[in-house]
């Protein structure tokens, strides 16, 4: 099958690019760490290369509270150490 006259080249058209990842890894006393950036939220793990706030929950009855900030970049990988006694995540 013929391509239409006016169709750009099959090595021309864009290739759709997936989000360049990190790896965010937690440690310490926290119960529940989210990684929070404008309206998106993400689990500990992989996640879109950026700056997040970290959100954690360090008892059971306790809710999600801002614990610090974290900047994750491409193909790196950040730990982050989570203390309850100072209701603190911080990369380490």
């Amino acid at each position: 099958e013929e391509p239409a006259p006016d169709a750009p080249p099959e090595d021309d058209i864009p290739v759709r690019i997936q989000p360049r990842l990190g790896r965010v890894e937690v440690s310490g006393d926290a119960l529940e760490v989210r990684l929070v950036e404008g309206d998106q939220s993400f689990p500990p793990g992989d996640v879109p290369a950026g700056t997040y706030y970290v959100r954690a929950r360090f008892s059971e009855d306790g809710e999600l509270a801002d614990a610090g900030q974290v900047t994750v970049k491409a193909g790196d990988t950040v730990h982050i150490a989570c203390t309850a006694a100072f209701a603190l995540c911080a990369p380490r």
